[in-house]
């Protein structure tokens, strides 16, 4: 996954990236998350999300979402005005956003440390690499998904402004990128985790 962040008309955005890899694809292309094969096969635009949001799973784009706001257990001024900066479009009440705030506080020290966990693992040529990948995915994974899972915790009228938000902003920055011979009836399905 990459973000990048452009610019247009003097306001920043975060275009988020998506590579999505299905078996197939991984096996010939790549070693244990991201460390190429010796390959010529170039992956494609499989779904860009400004012309296709629909397209976008839900789980994708909360994930980049969730992922664009964690914070440290004690953000900076600057780390917390460019989330309130984030959180502003939304328009969530203040017990909603304070309820968001909390709910990712901390995961950016999470990520970093299974991050370097994964650098660590990357290195390692034993036979418990794959298994040791695997476990720092799912790791994160989890803390994902207990951010996702506090979110239920906004009032009904905050979890509609963030679901709309969802949908209407954050899918459309998202592009999925994969071999389109082999992954296009995997996206139209829905199915786009490997």
């Amino acid at each position: 996954m990459t973000c990048r962040t452009h610019s247009s008309g003097g306001r920043a955005f975060t275009r988020m990236t998506a590579w999505i890899c299905f078996p197939l694809l991984l096996a010939p292309m790549v070693r244990a998350y991201g460390q190429p094969a010796h390959s010529e096969h170039r992956l494609s635009v499989v779904v860009d999300g400004s012309r296709t949001p629909d397209l976008i799973p839900d789980e994708l784009a909360y994930r980049h979402f969730i992922l664009s706001i964690a914070e440290r257990r004690n953000p900076s001024q600057e780390e917390s005005r460019r989330r309130d900066m984030r959180l502003t479009d939304i328009r969530l009440s203040d017990p909603d956003k304070y309820l968001l705030i909390a709910a990712v506080q901390g995961l950016r020290e999470e990520l970093e440390t299974i991050e370097e966990a994964r650098k660590e693992a990357l290195q390692d040529m034993s036979v418990t690499r794959d298994a040791r990948l695997a476990s720092l995915k799912a790791r994160e994974d989890k803390a994902i998904a207990a951010v996702r899972s506090s979110l239920r915790l906004l009032s009904p009228d905050g979890q509609a402004r963030l679901d709309e938000h969802i949908k209407t902003r954050v899918r459309k920055r998202i592009v999925i990128l994969g071999d389109p011979q082999q992954s296009a009836g995997a996206v139209a399905s829905g199915r786009t985790w490997p």
